[in-house]
């Protein structure tokens, strides 16, 4: 079977499917950048012609409004502008499948490519999160857009029932399937050991802010740390992820007179993340959006409970009080009473139930046998 797939190439997890795909299926991606050394072995890259680029969706808050905006209209023009040169390639490769992750922009393009096309294989649609979360509440376009590529897809899947219920509010279909971002097991084993108290939390998130707000909650876990040290000054952070904040982060550590209790790790390799966090007692996850929430699912297998937000799809992957703690509407204060009130019996829990849960629920290599019968079934 023949596969197109329309995804951004520098996402961890395109990589992922694509290195996983490529085995059994003739896998081609459509790209507009990609550096040699960030190519999957077994997988066609062709390369397009680059689009029109957008704005910077990392500016202030104020200018959110019209960046989305801004990046809207240039999704729709980028669409039909490119779509006769996406046609081409689709009538060249001749896939019996395109497959979009994400609605917009690539399931614009793809439906764009498919739309100018001879040859018309099946569509499916990979909804991620900010897709059908953040930018059509921002952009009546982006809703137009969703809609129009929802609506043609033949298969639709989210990674949580969170973001499907989402994806629902664009389309008039209700049969999404859910298609977890799952957890190499082998890759992220339990770790071996476990200390008498809880010293270093650690995220793991790009250091970046998405129209000028904190969502990850780098603030609120760091001034969370300064408040817990009071009583436990032993407690320490580790920051595993590089990003255009990372200087207004470390001056705020500065500041807060933490850098002998913060550390920046900069960035990390997937392959290089588990032996990191099996370093880390607690995972700290003070999102204010979360589709998912693959790094949780990646401390279930290692063990390492969570202490974060109760929202989107992060309740459904830990249960608070057996593999962590889960704060609806807290301040960093709660946060700072959380992390001091995580004890060794639940570390224990969680050291015992996480892996279990993670490989029974979210198997990455169950998500790819999923991912492989949705094919299948269309082809």
């Amino acid at each position: 079977m023949k596969l197109l797939l329309f995804t951004s190439t520098k996402a961890v997890h395109s990589h992922r499917w694509l290195q996983s795909l490529s085995d059994g299926f003739e896998v081609h991606v459509a790209a507009f950048s990609v550096p040699p050394d960030q190519r999957c072995a077994g997988v066609i890259y062709h390369e397009l012609k680059p689009l029109q680029t957008g704005v910077d969706l990392g500016a202030p808050k104020e200018v959110l409004q019209h960046s989305i905006a801004h990046e809207a209209r240039l999704t729709l023009k980028n669409g039909l502008r490119y779509g006769r040169a996406f046609a081409r390639l689709v009538d060249a490769i001749r896939p019996d499948i395109i497959h979009a992750h994400q609605s917009v922009p690539f399931g614009w393009y793809a439906f764009c490519g498919r739309l100018f096309a001879r040859h018309k294989p099946a569509l499916i649609v990979s909804t991620w999160g900010t897709d059908v979360v953040t930018y059509p509440e921002k952009s009546v376009l982006f809703r137009i857009l969703n809609n129009i590529v929802l609506s043609r897809a033949k298969v639709i899947t989210a990674t949580s029932q969170h973001l499907a219920k989402a994806t629902r509010r664009w389309t008039g279909q209700k049969n999404i399937l859910v298609i977890p971002f799952g957890v190499d097991t082998q890759l992220f084993s339990k770790k071996t050991a476990i200390r008498d108290r809880a010293e270093v939390f650690g995220m793991a998130k790009q250091l970046r802010f998405v129209g000028g707000v904190d969502i990850y909650g780098f603030f609120k876990a760091i001034r969370a740390l300064k408040i817990a040290r009071v009583s436990c000054p032993y407690m320490r952070l580790e920051i595993a992820g590089s990003g255009p904040e990372e200087a207004q982060l470390k001056q705020m550590v500065a500041a807060l007179g933490l850098k002998n209790a913060v550390t920046f790790l900069g960035h990390r390799e997937h392959s290089q993340l588990a032996d990191t966090m099996r370093r880390w007692d607690v995972l700290l996850l003070p999102s204010e959006r979360e589709s998912f929430g693959v790094v949780a699912v990646e401390a279930l297998s290692i063990g390492l409970p969570v202490v974060g937000s109760a929202i989107d799809g992060i309740p459904e992957i830990i249960e608070s009080g057996q593999t962590g703690i889960l704060l609806k509407d807290y301040s960093p204060l709660q946060l700072a009473e959380a992390m001091r009130s995580v004890k060794p019996a639940l570390q224990q829990r969680a050291h015992r139930l996480g892996p279990e849960i993670a490989a029974k629920r979210f198997s990455w290599n169950e998500s790819v046998q999923k991912m492989r019968a949705v094919y299948e079934a269309l082809s």
